[in-house]
C-alpha cells in the first residue's frame, strides 16, 4: 500500500482561502501520522511551497520526519509557488499550462524550500490537480526527484485546459 497525502494550506478550492492561507489541518497531522503508525503504513507527505515556508508547519514536518516513518515529498502548486503572480492565486492553473522556464523556477523554489524546512531535498513530486506534462520530467530529473506520482489513471480534465490521463483504445 502506498500513501501519499497532499499537504496543503486549508480550502485549496476556495479562492479567497487561497488568497489568505490557513494550515490547521498541518497543524493536526501527528494525529493522522499515529493511526499510520498503528497500521504499518509509512506515508509519503507532499508538501507545498506556502506549508514549507510557514514555520509552525514546518516544526510538525520536521517531528514527523525525526521520526524516521514518513517521507516528506513536493507537491507543486503552480498558483502558489513562486515565481507567480497574482493572477495565478486566482486562475488555479496547472502546471503544464505554465511556460516551461517559470515551470522550471517555481520548482527550484519549492525543492529548496523543503529541503530547508525538513534538512534534506526530497525525491517524491505530485504536480497540484494532477496537471503534470512529459516536458517536466527533465526538470525533475534535475532537481534530484525520483518519483512522480501525478500520473492519475482515468483523471480527465482537458475540458479545464488539465491533463487527460484517460486511455482510449481504437
Amino acid at each position: 500500500l502506498l500513501v501519499g497525502i497532499d499537504t496543503e494550506g486549508d480550502n485549496q478550492w476556495d479562492a479567497a482561502a487561497r488568497a489568505q492561507q490557513s494550515f490547521e489541518n498541518i497543524y493536526a497531522l501527528p494525529k493522522l501520522h499515529a493511526i499510520f503508525g498503528r497500521h504499518g503504513v509509512r506515508p509519503t507527505y507532499v508538501v507545498t511551497w506556502p506549508v514549507a515556508t510557514d514555520e509552525r508547519s514546518t516544526q510538525v514536518l520536521r517531528f514527523l520526519k525525526l521520526r524516521g516513518d514518513c517521507e516528506i515529498g513536493a507537491h507543486h502548486h503552480a498558483w502558489e509557488t513562486p515565481p507567480c503572480s497574482p493572477e495565478d492565486v486566482k486562475r488555479h492553473p496547472y502546471a503544464k499550462s505554465l511556460p516551461l522556464d517559470q515551470f522550471e523556477a517555481q520548482l527550484a523554489q519549492l525543492t529548496a524550500a523543503i529541503a530547508q524546512a525538513v534538512g534534506e531535498p526530497p525525491v517524491s513530486y505530485r504536480s497540484g490537480r494532477f496537471g503534470f506534462d512529459a516536458a517536466h520530467v527533465a526538470a525533475l530529473e534535475r532537481y534530484g526527484y525520483l518519483v512522480e506520482s501525478s500520473v492519475a489513471p482515468l483523471f480527465y480534465e482537458a475540458h479545464k485546459g488539465g491533463p487527460d490521463f484517460v486511455v482510449r483504445f481504437a
